[in-house]
């Protein structure tokens, strides 16, 4: 078995033995920097949620992988600039740093004229940080 299932196992169940079971918890393993052979353990092991921080990389590592298994999300998880979010939007499902009103012009923009089947965003305005 690969070490790096052995270690989602590993937190899995830790995550299992600390938190409510009626709790739905989801991992995002940030797979930045690596290569896709050794990702390809996790997925076959079931992992669905990936972090990457960078667009270009993310493209060329997952577009394949995601047309061959499309319950994949990947997680834009590192900062993300306007001139990119066209291809941001192509490639990730989740994009966790929106960080201000001329991105979110933008994003909302590109949103509205394509045809994304889930087009929302969710905000958190509680100052959590």
């Amino acid at each position: 078995m690969h070490n790096s299932v052995k270690n989602l196992i590993y937190i899995e169940e830790l995550i299992k033995s600390k938190v409510n079971h009626d709790k739905l918890t989801k991992i995002i393993a940030v797979s930045k920097t690596f290569p896709i052979e050794a990702i390809l353990p996790l997925v076959e092991h079931g992992q669905l949620h990936f972090g990457e921080n960078k667009v270009q990389e993310a493209l060329d590592k997952w577009s394949d992988m995601k047309i061959k298994n499309n319950a994949i999300k990947l997680h834009l998880i590192g900062r993300l600039q306007t001139n990119k979010v066209k291809f941001a939007l192509r490639i990730f499902d989740y994009i966790h740093s929106l960080d201000g009103e001329k991105l979110a012009t933008k994003i909302s923009c590109l949103l509205y004229t394509s045809d994304a089947a889930d087009d929302s965003l969710r905000v958190d305005l509680g100052g959590r940080r």
